[in-house]
Formats: C-alpha cells, sequence, structure tokens
C-alpha cells in the first residue's frame, strides 16, 4: 500500500527529478538535405524528460555562413505541436552554414547548435573550418582551466 502511494506522488511530479531539480530542456535541430537556392524547413524538437515542450516561451533559429556571424539571420520558429517549431529558409549560397536554436522555455534556455554543408564546399574550406573549429575548442579549454 505504501509503495503504491510513493509510486502515484512520483508521477504527479512529472518533470521534475528526486532530487527537487527539474529536468533539463533539451534541444535536437533536425536539418533536412538542402540544396543551395531551394526553401527548406528547418525543425527543432524540444523536450523535458519524456514530455514534449509545447509551451516554450521563445524559440527562433539563427543562421549564419562559417565566418559571418555578424550577417546571421534571426527567425522565430513556429510552433507545430508535438514539441517541434520550424521555420522556412532557403540557403543562397554553397558553403558550411551554422544554425543556432535559441530556446528559452520553463526556466531556462538553451542554445545547440549544428552545422551544415550546403552545396559544394572546396578541400580548402573544409580545412580552414577544421582549423577553426581546433581552435574555438582550444579556447574553450583555456576559459574551463
Amino acid at each position: 500500500m505504501v509503495g503504491l502511494l510513493v509510486a502515484c506522488a512520483g508521477e504527479e511530479q512529472g518533470d521534475i527529478q528526486n532530487d527537487g531539480v527539474p529536468e533539463v530542456v533539451e534541444v535536437d535541430i533536425m536539418l533536412p538535405e538542402i540544396v543551395p537556392g531551394e526553401e527548406v524547413i528547418l525543425q527543432t524538437k524540444v523536450t523535458q524528460g519524456n514530455e514534449n515542450v509545447d509551451d516554450a516561451e521563445e524559440v527562433e533559429f539563427e543562421v549564419w555562413k562559417h565566418g559571418k556571424k555578424d550577417e546571421s539571420d534571426m527567425i522565430s520558429g513556429e510552433h507545430q505541436g508535438d514539441g517541434i517549431y520550424e521555420i522556412s529558409y532557403t540557403f543562397v549560397d554553397d558553403g558550411v552554414y551554422n544554425v543556432t536554436s535559441h530556446v528559452t522555455a520553463r526556466g531556462m534556455h538553451v542554445m545547440p547548435t549544428k552545422q551544415v554543408i550546403v552545396g559544394d564546399v572546396s578541400e580548402e574550406e573544409l580545412q580552414q573550418l577544421e582549423e577553426d573549429d581546433a581552435q574555438d575548442e582550444e579556447n574553450e579549454h583555456e576559459h574551463h582551466h
């Protein structure tokens, strides 16, 4: 009988872990195959634990060509249901792009980034990308020590 009561009480708290800390809001950026000049749908799935987050305060997509962050596009996502938020976007040129999903939900702000290669990218561009990523990683380690 006591076990049954404890199990029911645990269910009511749903998105709170045993130590009283809310579970982290997780964001998964879903990118389709992209052809330069063609409109595509970029989606983000927002969850907390096993639950879809359909009540995010803000979901924005930031898109920029590698090395040109100051020229980024920021577009508000539209809620589609089942924790999915999306935008339509056209990548005009070939190149390496970054897509960051800025999500504010349930008192948390999460902003994962994914890189995507659009069209044809030269070996030189890929080499530069690897060097930039290595440099970024090196700088990150310096800040943590």
